[in-house]
């Protein structure tokens, strides 16, 4: 009779544990971010969570590379379109929140075999802590074709006393996008739904925010420091920045940090932000894992002939320092196509957009450049060309013509928020050739004295 009861007892505990709660199916365990979806087309869902009174701001972040959707037709004024919803229902499966994204991306040739480039965007909302379930579904307007995320979303509390939220991993931080959907206070903040960073190219941007800070007086010696480490798999520290000093000015505080991270290998590590109150003596520590990803190989070598060679390196010579050109000259044709494509990427300021801004505005100055200006080879590799690349179209120009005693010279003026900088440019030989010889920008050659030195001609 007792081994009977005990054979009950072992299949009634099990089920009353399910029904109960106790253990939730597979599917209905708490999903663990990043997510990516399992059929096309595919996207990347991450989350965000942030202490907001007595709620909690949840950020999803998601991302959809263009080569995973459907254009109309391969010209570059197709589009493709594409809606996200996301829903989330309490444990009594009421809804709580519902919202639905309608996108439309244009075509682009190249990104199309890029992964990098593609639609991001969020949604933001306030939720009590606790436990929620969550359904993001993608549809594919242009092929009928849809894709699905669903499992458990836990929403977490925050203490009462310090505390740090989870550092959102993010592509770019950036000051001078009013308006965009991605600011924060006077910034924004480009998430990275992927957590991907590519491997030797990479800066690593966090997002955190700080919260329940005591109070001081202003003049107060009580700091608040923050150390940042980065571990591997295997929990070795690969990376341990300095204490840094922060200034507390109230009870919450926001910050931002950028690191390098182009020396890390392939794999999967850790950032750890750890926050410490000399006042109080308390600590609070937060981490995210992120992903370091060695991109495939370009499909196609870009033409390597030897002036295909000198046209490449000429494009990135005065946007890329000594040791990226020393490197560049020493690849073979395989390695100078993947250098290219990576330093491009690099340089892209609005990776959230299909199009690489940054290098359309460096080509479109090298194309002016070389139409505009003149040199010994051609108008990018003169003074002129260089300055319009780097420092683009100057806000004023003085043009100089020939006269009896004086060669011809201009000057370009520069007005930033930081003042005026100008150039002075002198034909020296009066064959149209301008050769720099003067500016008041820092790094670039001096002569105050040029209008006696270079403007005026030793014989008439």
């Amino acid at each position: 009779m007792k081994r009977h009861l005990v054979h009950i007892l072992k299949i009634l505990i099990p089920l009353c544990a399910i029904l109960s709660g106790w253990f939730l199916p597979a599917h209905s365990q708490p999903l663990v971010f990043p997510l990516v979806s399992e059929k096309t087309p595919h996207f990347w869902l991450d989350a965000g969570f942030f202490n907001q009174d007595d709620q909690v701001r949840i950020e999803f972040y998601y991302s959809i590379a263009l080569k995973e959707l459907n254009f109309s037709s391969p010209a570059d004024d197709s589009l493709a379109s594409f809606t996200l919803t996301l829903s989330l229902q309490d444990q009594s499966g009421a809804s709580v929140f519902t919202d639905t994204h309608t996108r439309k991306a244009r075509f682009n040739k190249s990104a199309l075999t890029d992964e990098t480039k593609g639609v991001v965007d969020q949604f933001v909302l306030s939720l009590p802590a606790g436990v929620y379930r969550l359904q993001a579904r993608l549809t594919d307007m242009n092929a009928e074709k849809i894709s699905l995320l669903t499992g458990q979303v836990s929403v977490p509390s925050f203490p009462k006393e310090l505390s740090v939220s989870e550092p959102q991993v993010a592509i770019s931080i950036r000051t001078d996008a009013a308006g965009s959907t991605f600011k924060k206070g006077n910034i924004t903040i480009i998430p990275n739904p992927s957590r991907r960073y590519r491997y030797h190219n990479a800066m690593l941007y966090l997002y955190y925010e700080l919260y329940n800070l005591e109070p001081t007086e202003a003049d107060s010696a009580a700091k608040l420091s923050v150390i940042y480490s980065i571990t591997d798999q295997a929990g070795d520290t690969l990376m341990l920045m300095p204490r840094q000093k922060i200034d507390r000015s109230g009870r919450f505080s926001a910050r931002v940090a950028g690191l390098d991270v182009r020396g890390l290998e392939a794999g999967a590590h850790t950032i750890t932000v750890a926050v410490f109150d000399s006042l109080t003596g308390r600590s609070a520590v937060s981490a995210k894992q992120f992903w370091i990803h060695q991109p495939a190989l370009a499909v196609q070598l870009l033409p390597m002939s030897p002036e295909d060679v000198k046209r490449y390196r000429d494009q990135i010579k005065y946007i890329a320092t000594h040791d990226e050109l020393k490197l560049f000259d020493e690849l073979d044709p395989e390695g100078k196509t993947n250098f290219l494509l990576n330093f491009w990427r690099g340089k892209d300021e609005s990776p959230e957009t299909p199009e690489n801004e940054y290098m359309q505005n460096m080509f479109s100055r090298i194309d002016y450049a070389n139409k505009n200006f003149k040199g010994r080879e051609n108008g990018l590799n003169s003074d002129m060309g260089r300055v319009f690349v780097v420092y683009g179209k100057p806000d004023d120009i003085e043009q100089y013509t020939w006269e009896t005693g004086r060669k011809s010279y201009a000057i370009w003026r520069y007005f930033t928020a930081g003042g005026q900088h100008s150039f002075v440019f002198v034909d020296r030989n009066h064959e149209g050739i301008y050769y720099l010889v003067h500016s008041t920008v820092e790094e670039e050659i001096k002569n105050y004295n040029w209008e006696a030195t270079e403007v005026k001609r030793e014989y008439y």
